[in-house]
């Protein structure tokens, strides 16, 4: 494979464009209303651009009584920064649609569900999970019969099996059934990181295997359980216009820059997965910046002052 002898970084890291991942609508399955209320958006218009037009969209109100409804803005604000984290677990009250169940049910606007889909924000699954025993030590005994009572009754529809019972993301609107669950991140961990950086100038090498992307710091690798789109695999893959989703091959942490590996197809990820467990077949080079010099002679590093 190419590029494996020496991959050494030549990119300014200053680089400070104002760029946004690029997404297609379409990948949403549906045009969905939101997207009709919006004006006429090109062909190449990205899940974040929609969100971007569409969350300041006469909702100065609503966040004055909702302070949830800037979690989802884009850029984040110093706003969203200040919000918490908050999780809602809901059974559905009947058949519906999940962006009306959880609009009803959360007192939130159709547009900041449909923001929070978008996000990846959203989980469920037709079978509500088995309660864990600490969460049933903090609920009253009524609470927990009713909460037993239906899943049961989604049981008796649906089946048991490990898929019907466990969460999973969703980031379309679609038909659920009556006491489903539900997992709604309303305040999704946001990365304004991701917005400081020109993506493309962050591609350090573009293979037919794997791309080398400088990863800047406050950034996560792959997605959270709550945020699919401030990531390094979502911008890179969308900066480069990848077709298919770039897929991790080893981490860096989120407050870590530097350069990362990322494959573009499975034969390559388990290849360099092998190299990464070969002792010496990859070597990796750490710099820490310090306040003062760090002291010597605790292993093989050496320190030079920063200009």
């Amino acid at each position: 494979m190419q590029g494996q002898d020496s991959l050494r970084f030549r990119s300014s890291i200053n680089v400070r464009r104002a760029w946004y991942p690029s997404q297609i609508t379409a990948s949403l399955g549906h045009m969905t209303q939101a997207a009709k209320l919006r004006k006429p958006m090109s062909n190449d218009a990205s899940r974040v651009d929609i969100l971007k037009l569409f969350t300041h969209h006469g909702t100065e109100a609503q966040e004055q009584r909702h302070g949830s409804l800037a979690a989802t803005k884009i850029p984040p604000t110093t706003q969203t920064s200040t919000l918490g984290p908050r999780v809602e677990h809901l059974s559905a009250a009947a058949d519906n649609t999940l962006k009306s169940t959880i609009s009803n049910q959360l007192n939130l606007p159709e547009w900041f569900v449909y923001e929070l889909l978008c996000f990846g924000a959203i989980h469920w699954c037709p079978v509500p999970p088995a309660l864990s025993s600490m969460r049933e030590a903090s609920m009253d005994s009524e609470h927990v019969a009713r909460l037993s009572a239906q899943r049961q009754a989604a049981i008796s529809i649906h089946g048991k099996q490990a898929e019907q019972c466990q969460p999973k993301r969703v980031t379309q609107d679609i038909a659920i059934n009556k006491h489903a669950f539900i997992r709604v991140h309303v305040h999704p961990k946001r990365f304004p990181a991701v917005y400081t950086v020109d993506w493309k100038e962050c591609v350090i090498y573009n293979g037919a295997d794997y791309v080398v992307v400088h990863k800047p710091a406050g950034v996560q690798v792959a997605p959270t359980v709550d945020n699919l789109l401030e990531n390094v695999l979502f911008c890179t893959a969308q900066a480069l216009q990848c077709a298919e989703s770039l897929l991790i091959t080893h981490r860096l942490d989120a407050c870590t820059e530097g350069l990362l590996v990322v494959g573009r197809n499975r034969p390559f990820v388990q290849q360099f997965n092998r190299l990464l467990q070969r002792p010496g077949a990859v070597r990796k080079f750490y710099k820490a910046l310090t306040q003062h010099p760090p002291p010597t002679g605790q292993g093989p590093a050496s320190s030079q002052p920063c200009a």
